[in-house]
């Protein structure tokens, strides 16, 4: 039997209940199909930090490394302790520099009360390693802050001294790359149209180079319509006409807004997977956070974890496995019996399945797995 070693990450708040909701339904699947995943299960995030005083313990890290792979739910990282976000450190420290985040209407029903949403099939590739997410923010008073103040103002632009800084650095190969990515994927999934979004007039010299490496990268995939686009004009366009967009390729803000943007279009944040890929390693977690506040309720929709399961069978070449998964996520949502509340109008939320039940409908449309 092939057996898979991956990477188990629970994560905090809801992420527990929606990943066992997710492995259910990619184990079942694998037995199904004939192969195994081995499931290495390491904390991080709050959990982590309780337990080994570290939000991102040496052993997760080291696990990825070693497995090359691995599922993620959301994690928590405390606010104003100084602590860095657990994403940002793993997808720094295993060099993560592709966000691929597929946005895909699910069929849902529309009411009366909801009216249908447009048609979006699109991908949204973000760079993952630099901008404002580098981590290169220092509190007001610490060394970092006091230098970037003083070279300011050795440069005729003096701050105050209790500033708080944050630095937004953009390199040459960091661009190429992720763009790169953007049109090597497009290529690979028989898409048209690459868009490099970014606001090159407001700042030219790390988004303008942002879209002149972008138009560098196009000149290599002739066969791939391109285009930069202004990040003001795609918001207002996704609003008017989300169907004209195919593959949008970001920074690492703008990537990470306008991925919840689309996942909204689509329904809700709980149907938005997600990749974290670099050369070597890839971590598969949903678009939304841990929500701590439903934590227990059972409520929540895993579909966004399963399909973040489905892009790491993909990444194991179980791709006939995956479209599995999905046909039959998309299967119970199209029948409309047993649907969780976010998939529902307001006023039905009475009727809203639990997360057990819609990851139950979920198997059984998968079908039995045959005894021995």
């Amino acid at each position: 039997m092939r057996t898979y070693e991956v990477t188990l990450v629970p994560g905090d708040g809801s992420g527990p209940e929606l990943v066992d909701a997710a492995r259910s339904v990619l184990d079942h699947a694998a037995r199904l199909s004939g192969f195994k995943i081995d499931w290495d299960v390491h904390q991080a995030g709050q959990r982590a930090l309780a337990e080994s005083e570290s939000l991102l313990p040496d052993a997760t890290l080291n696990s990825i490394r070693t497995n090359g792979a691995a599922l993620k739910g959301p994690t928590t990282t405390p606010i104003g302790t100084g602590h860095r976000s657990v994403n940002i450190t793993i997808r720094q420290e295993l060099d993560l520099y592709a966000c691929l985040r597929p946005v895909r209407s699910l069929p849902i029903a529309s009411t009366q009360e909801e009216p249908e949403r447009p048609h979006v099939d699109l991908v949204v590739v973000r760079e993952n390693t630099e901008d404002v997410y580098a981590g290169l923010e220092y509190p007001k008073g610490s060394p970092g802050a006091r230098a970037v103040v003083q070279a300011l103002g050795a440069l005729g632009r003096p701050l105050p001294a209790d500033t708080a800084v944050s630095l937004k650095p953009f390199t040459p190969h960091g661009c190429e790359r992720v763009v790169e990515f953007a049109f090597n994927h497009a290529a690979r999934h028989g898409r048209k149209l690459v868009e490099s979004v970014c606001d090159a007039r407001r700042y030219p010299a790390t988004e303008g180079m942002f879209a002149r490496v972008a138009s560098k990268v196009a000149a290599r995939h002739p066969s791939i319509a391109s285009r930069t686009v202004p990040v003001p004009a795609l918001c207002a366009d996704l609003v008017r006409a989300p169907g004209r967009h195919d593959v949008l390729v970001l920074p690492n803000l703008y990537g990470d807004i306008i991925s919840d943007v689309t996942a909204a279009l689509v329904g809700s944040l709980g149907v938005a997977p997600g990749a974290n890929i670099g050369a070597h390693h890839a971590v598969f977690e949903a678009t939304h956070g841990s929500a701590p506040e439903f934590a227990g309720s059972g409520r929540l929709n895993p579909t966004a974890l399963i399909f973040s399961g489905c892009m790491l069978l993909d990444h194991l070449g179980e791709h006939e496995t995956a479209a599995r998964i999905r046909a039959a996520v998309e299967d119970v949502v199209a029948a409309g019996e047993v649907l969780t509340f976010d998939l529902l109008a307001p006023q039905r939320s009475a009727d809203a399945a639990t997360t057990v039940e819609f990851t139950r409908a979920v198997t059984d449309r998968l079908g039995p797995v045959a005894r021995p």
